[in-house]
């Protein structure tokens, strides 16, 4: 979703300083500031996780309400109610969309290391290392998904 894509942006601009200032490090042979810096990155990405998880959660329905473009109320825009068959169908509305975009905020967390630490890998010129993770979790969402979407 746009909302998981608009997160996942935060912390590929962390990923990309820390791949920037990291390598620097590594080619200087500073391999002690290099950890310290992977370290900062590791800390900034899971403060910008918890912070969009804060928010994402705290203001999941105002979200929600702006998403569908409507007031939870269930009066029209010329002040004459709904009928009930319209009104059941925004109520819906809305609580799928909570359903879909809560997990997307509770994955922050575990969304936020990925490009830090593929980017840390790809500093000390490995590669190979990123390659077979991404493989990994390929393959665990795959079988997530099978095993948990109906």
């Amino acid at each position: 979703s746009m909302v998981t894509i608009f997160c996942f942006a935060f912390y590929e601009g962390i990923a990309v300083g820390v791949l920037a200032l990291s390598a620097r490090a590594h080619g200087a042979g500073e391999g002690q500031r290099a950890r310290r810096i992977l370290r900062i990155g590791i800390a900034l990405s899971v403060g910008v996780a918890l912070a969009i998880l804060t928010v994402g959660l705290t203001g999941l329905d105002l979200l929600c309400e702006s998403l569908l473009g409507w007031s939870q109320s269930i009066e029209s825009a010329g002040g004459a109610p709904l009928d009930p068959g319209a009104a059941r169908v925004r109520q819906l509305e809305f609580e799928e969309l909570r359903k879909y975009l809560k997990p997307c905020f509770l994955g922050a967390l575990a969304l936020c290391l990925s490009p830090v630490i593929s980017h840390a890998f790809l500093a000390k010129r490995d590669s190979r290392t990123p390659f077979l993770l991404e493989i990994l979790a390929v393959a665990i969402n795959t079988g997530l998904n099978a095993w948990l979407v109906p």
